[in-house]
């Protein structure tokens, strides 16, 4: 059996307490791995460890020491009771969240959910019931922009928008066509008596009817209405008329519309008349004799004139 060492240097027992080297850590020397073998010299307080088999001289002492203590009873553990709440009680060690950060109960926290109870509400950061555990962290980097996800499903039908405000005035158009032109001789002239012209031509000289148009490309129409007033005479009811329609440009259309011995004859003249200026158009016609007064009237005179974009040659309206 070892004698025990009565006194022992403070720095024999720092050496103890601490260790030094991996000699002390792993337990290479002495009797094994949970203890530290050595023997000291009173003589001079030397200390000499002691390797496995090894044994002290009969002028040293023996001395050891644990490596490693026995463990101690296990301390308490922390529970995670989410957000703090006035209304739950907390123990010692609960742990709770409140903006952002965690906190851990050091004393008992009695529930208190309205001062109108008669208690007193205890929430973070109270130093005398909490301890901070965890402090909420600052805001990170934003992130990356993520990969696009997935087409979602086609939504509902939204209901309809209020009107939009109205839109800037358009360009102006093209240039349209004028309106038909017309010149009606039931509110000019009627029962006008045709003079006599005594020649062989193809263009009459009395106006019946006038019309102004503007420039452009126009189909024309004229009609009239001949009577002859010595129909009933025999021998002298051969009679000719003569009718034509003219512009500033020249003729665009003319006839002998009435047959000897009628009593009434219709003249229907047509034509087209391109104009690159404003002019009229005029109706005229005469007797194709010489008798005087010639007895012939024409009346229900109408002059028509419509604007085309393309000239062609129409019949009358």
């Amino acid at each position: 059996m070892r004698k025990k060492l009565k006194a022992v240097a403070p720095w024999l027992l720092a050496m103890a307490v601490c260790g030094t080297g991996s000699a002390f850590a792993t337990g290479m020397f002495g009797g094994g791995g949970n203890t530290i073998d050595a023997c000291v010299k009173p003589s001079n307080g030397s200390v000499r460890l002691l390797d496995v088999a090894q044994t002290c001289n009969a002028n040293e002492l023996a001395v050891s020491w644990n490596v490693q203590g026995p463990a101690g009873p296990q301390g308490p553990g922390f529970t995670w009771q989410g957000t703090f709440s006035r209304g739950t009680s907390y123990a010692i060690h609960d742990v709770v969240q409140l903006s952002g950060s965690s906190w851990v109960a050091v004393v008992p926290v009695p529930a208190c959910l309205s001062s109108a109870d008669g208690c007193v509400a205890h929430p973070p950061p109270d130093p005398a019931y909490w301890e901070l555990l965890a402090s909420k962290g600052d805001q990170g980097d934003k992130g990356g922009t993520g990969d696009r996800g997935p087409q979602g499903p086609q939504g509902d039908k939204g209901d309809q928008g209020d009107p939009g405000a109205p839109g800037a005035p358009g360009a102006p158009g093209a240039a349209g066509l004028s309106a038909a032109f017309q010149v009606d001789s039931f509110t000019i002239q009627s029962g006008v008596e045709l003079d006599p012209i005594s020649c062989v031509c193809l263009q009459a000289e009395q106006e019946v009817a006038r019309m102004s148009l503007p420039a452009g490309k126009f189909l024309v129409w004229a009609k009239a209405q001949i009577f002859n007033d010595n129909h009933w005479l025999v021998g002298n009811n051969d009679r000719q008329v003569m009718c034509d329609v003219e512009s500033d440009n020249g003729m665009i259309d003319w006839a002998v519309p009435y047959t000897p011995g009628s009593e009434v004859g219709v003249v229907n003249l047509q034509g087209v008349l391109s104009a690159g200026a404003a002019q009229d158009i005029v109706l005229k016609c005469n007797t194709l004799d010489a008798q005087t007064p010639s007895d012939v009237f024409v009346s229900d005179i109408r002059l028509d004139a419509a604007q085309v974009s393309t000239l062609s040659q129409s019949t009358e309206p």
